[in-house]
């Protein structure tokens, strides 16, 4: 009898081995928030390795153009189709979190062998921003603002006169050279946000009293230098230039500075030569003082419609390994995360990297992050697009457009304030 019991359940034992086999790996779905071919074969790459580490998971790639990728997923959280993990900028989760849309990674995160490799500072940034203070993102890159320059034809800016300065005396018509290009189109006012704070020096989103600072006289005065700018020492077509247009007229030599982020570096380096072009990441202000102004950084969350999220948790901590955080940083030409990473040849050996790390790391420099958390920034700041527009086109004041925009991010703080007070 006991033969009999032994024989069904070895039997038993082995239709479950089979039937798993058959059933196959568990698949996850990824969504990449910002693909193109720059970014898209490097991601396809990490997960063919991903895939030969771990046979039971399966990750389905899918990538979003970046100018609907929030739009994108605010529909899939409305229908409830959300994938099980993607790439979040940081400026999303705390709207993500109040619509119940991510799943709290804490546990996952404290069980994680290199949780102790990722600098401890991007992980309490995370929990800070968060309502409940739970971690719902991890990050395998940091990104800081830069002013990308042509180093054979300028010289290094150090002011943000400098800037305006060179902007006027580099800019040759004749030649189709402008000093300048003003990114003006989709994610204009992201960028803009961050040159008026980094131009004031003023560390502060809000006053005592809960009031933006955005319409400070500081913050007027560049935006009406920059206006001024437009159409005379810029090309006629930023109005409504994006990130590629942007980038382009820098890396065709029509342009002679920009402000981005390191995140355009990989652009940069197919198409110029070392020594061409140089990144500088602090700037002074009017203050004095270097304010890097940050928007935050591309993160990864497990959604609250997952049916694998251990998976999903295995796939996004996989990326922000040593390994994987320094192969994806050198590609895209961002800051790692990892300690590891940060030891790499690559960072130590970038200039753009090296500066960053530089200025970052200098005790005079101040940090200061937009007000990212507040639910709907993230939309005000594309509402906000075509009105800097008429600011360009010299159809609406710059007091103007900043005391709508201060009028605005003032309302939506008070919203959240209240929200959480209850």
């Amino acid at each position: 009898m006991k033969k009999v019991f032994a024989c069904l359940m070895m039997a038993v034992l082995l239709l479950g081995c089979l039937s798993a086999l058959a059933d196959g790996p568990v698949t996850i779905t990824f969504w990449d928030e910002n693909a193109g071919p720059n970014r898209t074969p490097y991601y396809e790459e990490l997960i063919a390795k991903f895939e030969t580490l771990h046979p039971e998971i399966h990750v389905e790639y899918v990538g979003l153009p970046w100018s609907d990728a929030k739009s994108k997923y605010d529909v899939a959280i409305q229908s409830k189709t959300t994938p099980d993990c993607g790439g979040v900028s940081q400026d999303w989760i705390c709207d993500f979190i109040i619509k119940n849309a991510l799943v709290p990674i804490d546990t996952y995160f404290d069980n994680w062998s290199e949780k102790d490799d990722l600098v401890a500072s991007y992980i309490t940034d995370l929990h800070n921003m968060a309502p409940d203070g739970k971690l719902y993102a991890i990050l395998n890159t940091a990104n800081i603002p830069v002013l990308w320059y042509r180093a054979d034809r300028i010289a290094q800016p150090i002011t943000w006169d400098d800037v305006f300065a060179e902007a006027e005396e580099s800019t040759d018509l004749a030649n189709n050279i402008y000093g300048f290009s003003i990114r003006g189109g989709s994610g204009s006012t992201r960028l803009l946000e961050q040159m008026i704070y980094s131009y004031s020096g003023i560390t502060e989103m809000f006053d005592e009293n809960g009031k933006s600072t955005v319409n400070d006289p500081l913050h007027v005065e560049f935006v009406e230098k920059l206006a001024s700018m437009y159409n005379r020492l810029t090309p006629e077509s930023d109005i409504t230039n994006g990130y590629k247009e942007m980038v382009a007229a820098f890396d065709t030599g029509v342009a002679n500075m920009i402000c981005h982020n390191l995140g355009s570096y990989g652009e940069h380096s197919q198409t110029l030569e070392p020594g061409q072009y140089m990144a500088a990441t602090g700037l002074k202000s009017k203050k004095g003082n270097a304010n890097v102004v940050t928007n935050g950084s591309i993160c990864y969350s497990i959604f609250n419609t997952s049916e694998h999220p251990e998976e999903a948790f295995t796939f996004i901590s996989y990326l922000c390994e040593a390994e994987q955080n320094s192969f994806w940083n050198e590609k895209v030409g961002q800051l790692p995360t990892s300690k590891k990473a940060l030891e790499s040849d690559y960072a130590k050996n970038a200039q753009h990297i090296a500066d960053a790390a530089a200025t970052t790391a200098d005790p005079t420099t101040t940090v200061v992050c937009v007000p990212i958390w507040i639910p709907g920034y993230s939309d005000m700041m594309e509402e906000l697009i075509p009105k800097f527009q008429q600011v360009l086109l010299g159809e609406m004041s710059a007091q103007t457009f900043m005391d709508g925009w201060a009028d605005q991010i003032t309302t939506l703080k008070a919203e959240f304030d209240l929200y959480f007070a209850k």
